[in-house]
């Protein structure tokens, strides 16, 4: 049994990490002054509110007379329109936020908080790690042209809660592709001319943990730490070419984010190294791994990227992300990115 605790605070926001839902997030509501309250509540589509958990959670929001004005089932890739239309008429004004799951349903809950009520709290129980949402300012979302973000500090949720057992419970491919969400964002931002000491340090760290073991047998509260220490350097470092090229293929051909930058980041890799960056081959062997368990598991569908498709990528990406070209190590082509892209041109 953990009791629960303090993992990480700062002045933006406090994860709290535990084994006793329901008992836990009461306790996480009565530090945040939460009884009597509204709520806008944010799950995914299935998996959550089949669970036990969902029951528990219902009881913990009747015990401290806590009233769902609107429950948003969100999707994986939140679509902007949809959601705000979803909330355009309200039935009740809401006080607070909470929202339940992986990156999607915690990004819907943020694209809420800042298109309806930016001065509300977010509540986020994290129940899918990888996108470490919860310690970073950003909401992704698809809009009317790409996968885009909206960056405020007052993004970040005000009380974060991780359960153990749910993390425990994640099967082996859930598991490797959070693995894999972690390494790109820790690696991208390490390597980012954006990033500085504290966030390469954060990054480091993340990379020593997931490096150090085998998928199946990194232990579930180093998953979550490695998953902290990736976020609080992306908050710096940002990302970098293989996020942004991965960001097209989940808009253009619905393919998993995290698995989408997987089919650029160990060329990328490789591309810098052999540029004159200095990348720890540790790294490069660790992507590649990671790649051949994608493969080994079939999540890598075929995809092979027109010219026109190559083109368009460039166009979306430079206009929605050229932070991702401006803060590479060294200087770019276009033409070197294409190099990258080459195994998915049509011949």
């Amino acid at each position: 049994m953990i009791f629960m605790k303090s993992i990480y605070s700062d002045k933006k926001s406090k994860i709290f990490i535990g084994d006793k839902f329901e008992l836990d997030l009461g306790n996480i509501f009565d530090k945040g002054k939460l009884k009597h309250k509204t709520v806008i509540l944010v799950t995914g589509v299935r998996s959550f509110i089949k669970s036990d958990y969902y029951k528990q959670l219902k009881n913990v929001l009747r015990q401290h007379e806590i009233v769902i004005a609107k429950h948003i089932k969100a999707k994986p890739n939140p679509d902007e329109l949809h959601t705000i239309h979803a909330l355009s008429i309200p039935k009740h004004k809401f006080d607070f936020i909470l929202a339940v799951g992986g990156g999607s349903a915690i990004d819907t809950g943020k694209l809420i908080k800042h298109h309806f009520n930016n001065s509300t709290k977010l509540i986020a129980v994290y129940t899918l790690p990888g996108s470490a949402t919860i310690v970073t300012p950003f909401a992704v979302f698809n809009n009317s042209e790409f996968k885009v973000g909206v960056v405020a500090d007052n993004l970040i949720p005000d009380y974060s809660y991780i359960n153990t057992k749910i993390i425990s419970s994640l099967n082996s491919e859930r598991k490797l592709i959070a693995i894999a969400d972690i390494f790109s964002h820790a690696v991208e931002s390490l390597y980012s001319r954006a990033s500085n000491s504290v966030s390469r340090t954060r990054a480091k760290n993340s990379l020593n943990i997931l490096v150090a073991h085998k998928v199946e047998s990194l232990p579930t509260q180093e998953l979550i730490m490695a998953d902290i220490q990736a976020g609080l350097a992306e908050r710096v470092g940002l990302v970098l070419f293989p996020h942004a090229a991965g960001h097209y293929l989940t808009y253009k051909f619905h393919t998993p984010h995290s698995i989408a930058t997987m089919y650029f980041l160990t060329q990328y890799l490789i591309f810098l190294s052999n540029k004159g960056v200095d990348i720890d081959l540790r790294y490069i062997k660790y992507a590649e791994y990671l790649e051949s368990l994608f493969e080994k598991k079939k999540l890598i569908q075929k995809i092979r990227l027109s010219k026109k498709q190559i083109l368009e990528l460039f166009n979306l990406t430079h206009k929605h992300m050229n932070f991702a070209y401006e803060n590479a190590p060294v200087k770019i082509e276009q033409s070197e990115y294409e190099i990258i892209l080459k195994n998915y041109v049509k011949k």
